[in-house]
């Protein structure tokens, strides 16, 4: 088929929508989480070692449970994506040639039914007079 705007350039133009809201929000996270950190590392009484470990255990998780929720975010497009998917991929140059050729086609026939009912209204004029 060919195409007039491929489908793709619709996904990779939300994936970059999504890429930057992402970035957006590791930004406003990380200095969240960094004040977390310290707060729980001056109020616990632990010392740094046995908080550095529990914070290693538990960071791992986090990262991997992150990680695979911003991996479907990017990657599963939006309805509205989707859509854009979908009409770009039924627009393409042969479909628009023959939507063209119904068209005329069409058109072709409202005109002779035009020209039809012209005829017989003429006539039916012509034979009132007479």
């Amino acid at each position: 088929m060919n195409y007039i705007i491929n489908p793709w350039w619709f996904y990779l133009a939300g994936l970059f929508g999504k890429l930057e809201i992402l970035w957006l929000v590791i930004i406003a996270a990380l200095p969240i989480f960094v004040c977390i950190g310290m707060l729980l590392l001056l109020l616990c009484d632990a010392d740094y070692d046995q908080f550095a470990s529990i914070v290693k255990g538990k960071s791992k998780l986090v990262m991997a449970v992150l990680l695979t929720c911003a991996l479907l975010f990017i990657a599963v497009p939006t309805q509205d994506t989707v859509n854009k998917m979908i009409i770009a991929n039924v627009l393409t140059t042969e479909n628009i040639k023959g939507g063209a050729e119904f068209t005329q086609d069409q058109i072709g026939q409202i005109i002779d039914k035009i020209a039809d009912a012209a005829i017989k209204v003429k006539q039916t004029e012509n034979g009132d007079k007479s």
